[in-house]
């Protein structure tokens, strides 16, 4: 009987010791989730994503007719070309870079990413990206009236953590962009020489109408997020042997 007692407090003992081993490894994990990404430079690795070349490919620098451009963008502008706006790729690469440092952040950390577009033609590019990296998308192109209220209501049972917006232009864009905004939900925003900035958190100067730089975009965009996933798991720490042998 005494050996028995022994053995159970024995038993116990290690079970309370598992139990504070447990619970060290989910601070620190919780600490290195917090600190890691902002402690070293480019850590989730994203100007490996594309190059400056894909951006030209993806023609990512054709901007609009220079009657139809917002004066706000000029800084992002390269020049003119056949009366057309030329965008400062190397502008939209810096832009870019920030942009899927927020993104990665925000799915390391745990958050949800919303990715938007509600022009016609390309809910299946959009659809695809927020699928194949596990995310949520919204591809409404339901026309509203001037003073018509967007329903949202789905919106705030479940906001996001980001939107990523790659038609601002669009009514229906500016309305829900305009409710991330009253509820703090950061956002990104593609921007063409026409689109207005006011409502975006994070801009990309770039070609918004394309079915090359739509693809694009949500393709990096969709790595860059697959990609902090897998950082994210690669530091929950692992069970000892001893603590699989108490299961």
């Amino acid at each position: 009987v005494d050996e028995e007692n022994s053995f159970n407090e024995m038993l116990d003992n290690l079970k309370f010791l598992h139990s504070i081993v447990t619970t060290h490894q989910t601070s620190l994990r919780k600490i290195a989730l917090k600190e890691r990404p902002v402690t070293r430079d480019n850590f989730f690795n994203v100007k490996s994503l594309f190059t400056l070349r894909d951006l030209f490919d993806s023609r990512v620098h054709l901007g609009h007719h220079i009657g139809c451009w917002n004066a706000a963008n000029k800084k992002y502008l390269y020049g003119i070309r056949n009366n057309m706006h030329i965008i400062d790729i190397a502008s939209t690469e810096q832009h870019l870079w920030r942009a899927l440092n927020v993104a990665s952040l925000t799915a390391y950390s745990g958050g949800s990413v919303l990715f938007v577009n509600t022009r016609p033609g390309y809910g299946q590019i959009v659809q695809r990206a927020a699928s194949s990296c596990g995310e949520r998308f919204w591809t409404e192109t339901k026309l509203l009236g001037k003073y018509e209220e967007l329903d949202l209501t789905w919106f705030d049972k479940g906001k996001p953590d980001l939107v990523i917006c790659s038609s601002v232009n669009n009514p229906i864009c500016q309305k829900l962009l305009l409710h991330c905004n009253k509820y703090l939900v950061p956002s990104i925003g593609i921007l063409d020489s026409d689109v207005d900035p006011t409502n975006l958190t994070y801009v990309i100067p770039g070609n918004d109408d394309s079915s090359q730089s739509i693809l694009f975009y949500h393709k990096v965009f969709a790595r860059a997020i697959q990609r902090a996933k897998l950082v994210r798991e690669s530091y929950q720490p692992e069970p000892s042997a001893s603590a699989k042998n108490l299961r």
